[in-house]
């Protein structure tokens, strides 16, 4: 059977073979987290836009851009309205209260001179440069990016090039230790700083002597077959149905399920090609007869035309939308541990892993670059250690 819909007459929800006209992205510039809106070339677009109350042109990104608040969001859809479509899918989630703690952190350093900003401005350029150049993620990018300008901010009464290992840690214990912040987003935070001031050979800053938090090593939540069973079948909606069976059935991550289109799913091989994976690899997983037939049904059912799994507005399903109906439809299951959409690929690993697949396969399916990291579910797999007797079984009590 062929999975494509093409055949199929679908709604058409925006302008008919069109691009969006405007995309809205999150960008964090002048210390706080702003919308940057980015189109081609139009001068009826243009002028229309800068009536838009509070927009603003930034010559570093090059783009107009508005404070990024959920009244903005709002104001620039209805501005928009009837004469150009606006896509908000890259948008990051924000609330009144993110935006006034974000305004708030950022108070003292209005007080500096353009001169001042300016100073870094350049390096953090170089840094965004290279990091595009190496084919980062766009995510990843802007992460360091606000990292780096966050700190360079408060230490607003030294030059960015002068700079100690002890600025570094008064920061970072400041901002995340007293914070309480995770440990991961610490460590991202040391990743910033040594890509930055690695760039910059210039500096004194002694890049060995800044050290990351000790590692924390958290076995995953696990489910039981049983309670896969529960999630799928209390998911009455038959996209998220097919999205979550899918997960589990090939051991995905979300970001690769949303990115599969019609043509990467071999029906005749029984194979999935996953495209651009984590690290940028491709590779290939198993996929089952029962998997086979639930595509089917969905794809009469939804006739999608290019990603399998689509939003109502065409493109790309939301990651944020999955990940609410998959809450969902785990509180309608009576399961009340913190699961996430990732469980699922934990419980696939785990399941195949005490089915006796060698570990050498699970690697290469999950797509694990490091074999200690597929080690990892030795350590969750309860089965094993069901099976191990107790000495108090010897004993008479």
């Amino acid at each position: 059977m062929q999975y494509s819909a093409n055949q199929y007459e679908t709604i058409e929800t925006e302008p008919k073979g069109e691009s969006p006209a405007i995309k809205a992205v999150s960008i964090f510039h002048r210390g706080a987290q702003q919308i940057a809106l980015r189109f081609p070339y139009n001068d009826k677009i243009r002028v229309h836009i800068k009536k838009l109350a509070g927009l603003k042109w930034s010559q570093t990104n090059k783009c107009f851009y508005i404070a990024d608040t959920v009244e903005n969001r709002r104001r620039l859809i209805n501005h928009c309205r009837g004469l150009v479509w606006v896509d908000m899918m890259e948008l990051k989630r924000v609330s009144a209260v993110d935006f006034r703690n974000k305004v708030n952190k950022c108070k003292p350093e209005q007080s500096k001179s353009a001169d001042t900003k300016a100073d870094f401005a350049q390096p953090i350029k170089e840094m965004v440069e290279y990091m595009e150049q190496r084919r980062y993620s766009p995510s990843t990018i802007q992460t360091y990016r606000s990292m780096v300008a966050g700190f360079l901010n408060h230490i607003s009464d030294k030059k960015w090039d002068k700079v100690t290992s002890r600025d570094i840690e008064q920061y970072n214990y400041r901002e995340f230790i007293l914070k309480n912040k995770a440990r991961s987003t610490q460590n991202q935070f040391i990743n910033a700083i040594k890509l930055f001031y690695g760039l910059h050979s210039q500096t004194a800053l002694e890049l060995d002597q800044i050290q990351r938090p000790r590692r924390e090593v958290k076995l995953p939540e696990v489910l039981t077959r049983e309670e896969v069973s529960g999630i799928i079948k209390c998911t009455k909606n038959k996209k998220q149905r097919t999205l979550f069976a899918l997960i589990y059935s090939c051991g995905l991550r979300i970001g690769e399920t949303l990115k599969l289109k019609w043509s990467d799913i071999r029906r005749h091989e029984k194979l999935i090609y996953i495209r651009g994976g984590k690290g940028h690899k491709d590779r290939r997983v198993p996929l089952s007869s029962k998997m086979v037939s639930m595509l089917e049904e969905y794809a009469l059912a939804y006739r999608t035309e290019d990603y399998v799994f689509e939003g109502q507005k065409g493109g790309m399903y939301n990651s944020r939308s999955a990940q609410s109906a998959f809450k969902r439809s785990v509180k309608a299951a009576g399961i009340h541990r913190k699961i996430t959409l990732h469980s699922l690929r934990h419980s696939y690993a785990t399941h195949l892993l005490e089915a006796g697949v060698g570990l050498r396969y699970i690697q290469e399916i999950l797509g694990h670059a490091n074999p200690k990291t597929t080690m990892l579910y030795t350590h969750i797999s309860g089965k094993q250690l069901r099976e191990i007797r107790s000495p108090i079984e010897d004993l008479e009590l």
